[in-house]
C-alpha cells in the first residue's frame, strides 16, 4: 500500500565545516539585529493594519460583547458540514491574525550580552492570544488566527464605558485560567487547566504594539514595559483582569527570582527580551524561551494527555523544490524529500503517501484542480521523528536526521522553528542550557 515504504529525508547541506550552536546563535541575532534597525520604519504600520482588519471582523460580527468573557468556539476544529461555509474571509481573516504574532526562538544557547542587553521575566503557562480594544469591544485572538474571548474590558476602547475614538488597544497576552486552555505538549496541544483559581481567567501582558491608536511597537523594551504599567493603573476594574509582567535586566538575583519566586499564574519557564528588540511580527531570536523541569511542568513535549511522545518529532514546510525548512526567517533548510515521494505527493489521491484523505479534506476535495492536474504541494505541513543523528549546524545552516511520519496538521498554519527542534533534542539528551549557565553569564557580564 502507498506509505508502507517509510521515505527518510535526505542531507541537504552547503557546508561540511561545523559551528557551535553558540556561534550559530550569535550570528542570527547580530544579523537579526542589523535588519530590524534598517526596516524600522515599517514597523509602524503594523497597528493601523492590525485595528483595520479588526474592525472588518467586528463588522461582520452578530455577536454583541457581554460583561463576561466568552470562550470563543472557533478554537475547536471546524465540522465537515461546516467547513464551505467557514471558507473564504474566514480562512484568510484567520491566516491574517495567526501572522501577527511575534514569534520567539527557544534559547539553545547564553547570549554573551546577556547582562547588559537582555531583561528577564517569568512566562505564564497559558494560551498566547492577540487582544484588541476598540469600538466598545474586546476581542482575543489565539495563535491560530481564531477567536478565543470576546468581552467588555477597562482598556481603552475595549468596552461600552471605556469607549473612545482615539484608536485601538492592541496587547500581546497569555490568558491563564479555568476558561482557557493551558499549553500541554506544545502550543499545539491544549487542555483545560482544572485547577486554576482565577475561573475567569487573567491576561498577562506579554507585550504592546498599541495604546489608544498610538503605535508603540518600534518604541525600546523599557519604555514599552514602563508604558504598560503606568497606564494600566489608570483602567477601570472591569471584566477579565489585564496585569503586566514586569522584565528587569538579567542581574543574577533577578534571574534567579523569576526563575524560582512565586507568582500568581503557574510558571512555563522564562522569558527573555532584548532590549533593542521591536514587536516585530514573525520568528524573531531577540525574544527567547527557556525552561527546565524545576520551573515549568511540560519540558519535553507531551501529547494532550500530557505524555512524553515516545521521540521527539518536528514539524517541516515542505517546498516545491522538495526540501523541508523551518518557519525561520529566513526559513532554514534541514532535509530533501525523495523524488519519489515528490512524485506520489503531486499525483493526488492515488499513490499519494500516508495521509493523502487529510490532505483532499484540506483541500476542499481539489480546490478547483483539474482532473489529471498535478497537485500543488508548495507549502504543506509534514511531521517527521527526529532520528538518533538530531540536528547539525555549519556554515550554510542546518542538516537533520528525518524520518518522514506524515501529513501535519494543515490548520496549525506554521512549522516548527529550528531553535525549538534544537531546544526539544538538548531536552532529551541532557544537554540544556541550565539555570547555573544563565546566572554564570550574568555574572561574568557584570564582572568585566
Amino acid at each position: 500500500m502507498p506509505g508502507d515504504d517509510v521515505p527518510r529525508a535526505g542531507p541537504h547541506r552547503r557546508s561540511v565545516k561545523a559551528v557551535s550552536a553558540s556561534e550559530f546563535g550569535e550570528k542570527r541575532r547580530a544579523k537579526f539585529l542589523e535588519q530590524q534597525r534598517k526596516q524600522r520604519k515599517k514597523r509602524i504600520d503594523l497597528a493601523l493594519s492590525i485595528a483595520r482588519a479588526n474592525r472588518q471582523d467586528q463588522d461582520r460580527a452578530s455577536e454583541p460583547a457581554s460583561d463576561q468573557p466568552q470562550a470563543g468556539t472557533s478554537d475547536t476544529p471546524t465540522p465537515s458540514g461546516a467547513r464551505k461555509g467557514a471558507r473564504g474571509h474566514g480562512a484568510a481573516s484567520q491566516r491574517f491574525w495567526s501572522s501577527q504574532f511575534l514569534q520567539p526562538d527557544w534559547l539553545t544557547d547564553v547570549p554573551s550580552d546577556l547582562e547588559g542587553s537582555w531583561l528577564v521575566s517569568p512566562r505564564p503557562e497559558g494560551r498566547r492570544c492577540l487582544v484588541v480594544a476598540d469600538q466598545g469591544s474586546t476581542v482575543a485572538r489565539g495563535r491560530s488566527g481564531r477567536v478565543l474571548v470576546r468581552c467588555q474590558s477597562g482598556l481603552p476602547g475595549g468596552s461600552r464605558s471605556t469607549l473612545c475614538n482615539d484608536g485601538a488597544t492592541i496587547l500581546d497576552c497569555i490568558y491563564t485560567g479555568s476558561g482557557a486552555g493551558v499549553s500541554v505538549g506544545g502550543e499545539e496541544n491544549m487542555a483545560v487547566d482544572g485547577d486554576a483559581k482565577d475561573t475567569r481567567g487573567t491576561f498577562w501582558i506579554v507585550d504592546i504594539v498599541a495604546w489608544r491608536g498610538q503605535s508603540l511597537g518600534e518604541a525600546d523594551v523599557d519604555f514599552r514595559t514602563f508604558f504598560v504599567a503606568s497606564r494600566l493603573a489608570e483602567c477601570p476594574a472591569l471584566g477579565p483582569p489585564f496585569r503586566d509582567l514586569p522584565a528587569v535586566a538579567c542581574a543574577p538575583d533577578a534571574i534567579r527570582q523569576a526563575y524560582e519566586e512565586p507568582v500568581d499564574f503557574v510558571r512555563d519557564g522564562l522569558m527573555l527580551t532584548h532590549r533593542d528588540s521591536l514587536y516585530v511580527p514573525g520568528p524573531t531570536p531577540l525574544v527567547l524561551l527557556w525552561k527546565d523541569a524545576r520551573c515549568s511542568r511540560y519540558v519535553v513535549d507531551t501529547d494532550a494527555e500530557g505524555r512524553p511522545a515516545a521521540e521527539q518529532e518536528a514539524v517541516l514546510r515542505l517546498r516545491e523544490d522538495g526540501t523541508v525548512a523551518t518557519e525561520d526567517d529566513p526559513p532554514v533548510v534541514l532535509a530533501r524529500m525523495p523524488d519519489t515521494f515528490m512524485a506520489q505527493l503531486r499525483g493526488g489521491e492515488r499513490g499519494t503517501p500516508n495521509g493523502d484523505a487529510a490532505m483532499a479534506e484540506d483541500d476542499g476535495g481539489g480546490g478547483g484542480r483539474g482532473a489529471g492536474a498535478p497537485r500543488s504541494v508548495d507549502g504543506r505541513l509534514l511531521r517527521f521523528a527526529v532520528g538518533p543523528g538530531g540536528v547539525r549546524t555549519d556554515q550554510g545552516g542546518a542538516a537533520a536526521d528525518l524520518r518522514y511520519v506524515g501529513l501535519g496538521n494543515q490548520r496549525r498554519g506554521r512549522a516548527d522553528s529550528l531553535s525549538k527542534i534544537v531546544f526539544q533534542q538538548q531536552a532529551r539528551t541532557g544537554a540544556l542550557v541550565t539555570i547555573e549557565d544563565l546566572l554564570e553569564a550574568a555574572r561574568s557580564g557584570m564582572a568585566e
